[in-house]
């Protein structure tokens, strides 16, 4: 993901990654420009290390 990760497909790609040495990945870019939420990128993480997908989060009132 040179660059930066640009949408969630990317996102969930590096998490699969996760205890191979990845510490993180640069999303300010697709953040700016509204390619995903905070939540939804932490959702999509915690999916791709599960195998689980996570609980949707509350309405937001």
């Amino acid at each position: 993901a040179s660059g930066g990760v640009g949408n969630l497909a990317e996102l969930r790609a590096v998490a699969g990654l996760h205890g191979t040495g990845v510490e993180g990945v640069i999303v300010g870019r697709a953040l700016y420009e509204g390619k995903f939420t905070v939540i939804e990128a932490v959702r999509a993480g915690d999916e791709a290390t599960s195998g689980e997908r996570a609980p949707a989060p509350p309405p937001e009132h």
